[in-house]
């Protein structure tokens, strides 16, 4: 009787090793092998994986969720980074150009700054808002 429950146990386990080996080559027909990124018109970005069998999908995402995208990447590597625009027709997200200092700046958020420059972006603010409450019209007339 044991040398019947042997063969039985061989079977079933030779039966599961050939089904776990079907499994793993359907996920590696289905793993990405290439990644690439590029634009697909109308300021639109695609982000493309091809797997093995030819196959191929598509993500497609606007430049606010790019920067998103890049936010994320940066978190999971484990790295900060500091984003500035690039300055040629290409750039046309609104970004603060009044921040103190260099142009490395640019883009980054007033905790990112050292003391001394964000009490300048404090100051140049508050004259901001002094000079935009000087020009609205009177209703005092």
């Amino acid at each position: 009787m044991s040398k019947k429950l042997d063969a039985e146990h061989r079977e079933k386990l030779r039966s599961l090793q050939m089904e776990d080996e079907l499994h793993n080559r359907e996920n590696i027909k289905r793993r990405a092998r290439s990644f690439t990124i590029g634009t697909a018109g109308g300021g639109v970005l695609e982000a493309c994986l091809r797997t093995d069998n030819y196959g191929t999908i598509w993500y497609q995402f606007n430049p606010v969720e790019a920067v998103e995208i890049i936010g994320q990447l940066a978190a999971a590597a484990g790295i900060e980074i500091a984003i500035r625009p690039r300055k040629d027709f290409a750039s046309w997200r609104s970004w603060d150009n009044d921040l103190p200092g260099s142009v490395h700046w640019m883009g980054a958020a007033p905790w990112q700054l050292d003391d001394g420059d964000r009490q300048k972006l404090i100051e140049s603010k508050k004259k901001e808002v002094e000079s935009s409450q000087n020009s609205l019209p009177s209703s005092d007339q």
